[in-house]
């Protein structure tokens, strides 16, 4: 008697042992039957289901997890071991805490377990929680997607920045040799009908490299510290010719805005963009609203939970259309994806607009839903400086001829010619230079004056500004004006240009060649 008391109690200590190891493991242990019911589980199995080990006895998870879908995947892969009798690993398995509706997360084992002297086919589970470390995992795949995302961004870029660069220099001589023939057909009207069509297509094919400047952060930008309500205001008319009669056009417009420092001709392109792409999104017509207001960004975008914040302005474009389908709406702003028909859309408007906004230094986002509308919203830094004024008007315009000596730079023969060409025939002295090292040799031999360097940016070895500060060095009086496909090699490190720097863009027409010149020398004697 006394020998079975003792071995009665030293089987109680082993399961009460037994029983405070499985509930001192953090871990969730537990045996279920082939019917899905617990026959014996752990503490940490009941405080995750909010409950007791007793109560939890004779229960299956259904009872206590909300979520069904994770209770079936459970009891399939329990039904796999019971019938196959090999054991089950799932590096990542979702359980649903009914207590707070948050998904927590395991890495299961489960094998096959038959009790002893009986058939009953159990399972013995053990999991041991992975929640931070996947939270970790996922932020790490964010990241790496959204690197390869910027690799590809970039390797795009830099591949349509340099396709843009050439075609704006065969732009140039393009409508420059059409804009020619034009004044001197005056009299033709069967032939100026066909050079006003090449002009048109040449126009079309400039506003399409503009978009790939913008897509590569190539384009040059010259900010100015304004009002976004101001910008809004007077795009207001011709965006809702753009809209139709069909869309409504709404403005909200902040009070007091602060102000940002931003080029005001690429918000007027953001705006336009995202205006064509919202009226292609509402065919039976509906309501696009810009709205503008103060709010704050995280000081790195990078960051976004930091805490540290930074005030900002945020411009709102949202529409009333058919949304955007939620597999493809991390896509939208990646060049050359389209959900338009062929022939309907290049690709590039939504990431020309990511272009321009990550250029000057903002942030954007686009929250969409099916049949609901789409809200992109853009962010940039306001800054606390007054007003730039921007130029209204003016004083009517000089003559844009001229007698001054001109050294042009231009490494395309087919530009070069053309500007050679209009500058001569408008009375200016030219002194044509093929590369850098010609025109140093130039200005070193010449012996009268040079009134204005007209130079190349990107070219052959050393650069437009590069060859710029050696002449403005032995001639301290020249002005110097640029001509550019892209400015990349002028630009700073975010792309913008101070204000004293004049530059052509390319394509550009023999018109504004000679009254961009004719103010920059005009600019020298003032």
């Amino acid at each position: 008697m006394v020998q079975a008391d003792r071995a009665e109690r030293s089987l109680n200590r082993q399961r009460d042992f037994l029983r405070l190891v499985l509930d001192t493991n953090p871990g969730l242990v537990f045996v279920k039957d082939s019917s899905g019911a617990y026959a014996m589980v752990n503490r940490a199995v009941a405080d995750l289901y909010g409950t007791t080990v007793e109560h939890l006895i004779g229960k299956s998870e259904a009872d206590f997890n909300p979520r069904v879908e994770e209770v079936m995947h459970a009891r399939a892969i329990e039904h796999q071991v019971i019938s196959t009798g090999r054991p089950a690993f799932v590096p990542a398995e979702s359980i649903t805490d009914p207590r707070s509706g948050t998904t927590r997360w395991f890495e299961v084992r489960r094998v096959p377990l038959v009790l002893p002297d009986t058939t009953d086919r159990h399972v013995l589970g053990v999991a041991s929680e992975i929640t931070d470390r996947k939270a970790a995992e996922d932020a790490l795949r964010v990241s790496e997607d959204q690197f390869r995302h910027a690799q590809k961004m970039e390797a795009v870029g830099q591949l349509a920045g340099g396709v843009a660069h050439d075609f704006n220099n065969l732009l140039t001589a393009i409508l420059g040799y059409t804009a020619l023939l034009l004044e001197g057909a005056r009299d033709r009207p069967d032939l100026t009908a066909d050079l006003h069509e090449i002009k048109k297509a040449g126009e079309r094919a400039g506003a399409l490299t503009r978009q790939l400047l913008t897509f590569s952060r190539k384009q040059v930008v010259q900010p100015t510290v304004l009002n976004l309500n101001e910008v809004v205001f007077e795009l207001e008319k011709m965006l809702s010719r753009v809209l139709g009669d069909d869309i409504t056009l709404e403005t909200v417009k902040a009070p007091a805005l602060n102000h940002v420092k931003v080029d005001p001709n690429q918000i007027e392109q953001i705006l336009l963009n995202l205006a064509i792409n919202a009226r292609d999104a509402m065919p039976r017509g509906g309501v696009l609203k810009i709205e503008t207001k103060n709010e704050t960004m995280p000081a790195d975008p990078r960051e976004p939970a930091s805490g540290s914040r930074l005030p900002c302005v945020t411009l709102t474009v949202s529409d009333t259309g058919c949304g955007i389908a939620p597999e493809i709406v991390d896509r939208v702003f990646e060049p050359f994806f389209t959900t338009k028909g062929p022939g309907k859309g290049t690709g590039l408007g939504l990431s020309t607009v990511y272009g321009i906004v990550t250029q000057s230094g903002g942030v954007i986002g686009v929250k969409s839903l099916r049949n609901k509308g789409s809200t992109f919203s853009i962010r940039f830094p306001a800054v606390d400086v007054p007003l730039d004024v921007r130029k209204r008007g003016g004083p009517p315009a000089l003559p844009n001829s001229g007698t001054e000596t001109i050294l042009l730079v231009e490494d395309e023969p087919g530009v070069r010619h053309l500007v050679q060409r209009v500058l001569s025939d408008r009375g200016y002295d030219v002194l044509e230079a093929r590369d850098v090292a010609h025109a140093a040799d130039i200005s070193t031999n010449y012996p009268g004056p040079i009134h204005l360097l007209l130079s190349d940016i990107v070219m052959p070895g050393l650069s437009g500004p590069d060859l710029a500060q050696r002449i403005v060095a032995q001639r301290p009086d020249v002005r110097v004006l640029y001509m550019s496909g892209f400015a990349n090699r002028l630009s700073t490190a975010h792309g913008s240009l101070s204000p004293s720097v004049t530059i052509l863009h390319k394509p550009f027409t023999p018109e504004s060649l000679v009254r961009t010149v004719r103010d920059c020398l005009d600019v020298a004697v003032t």
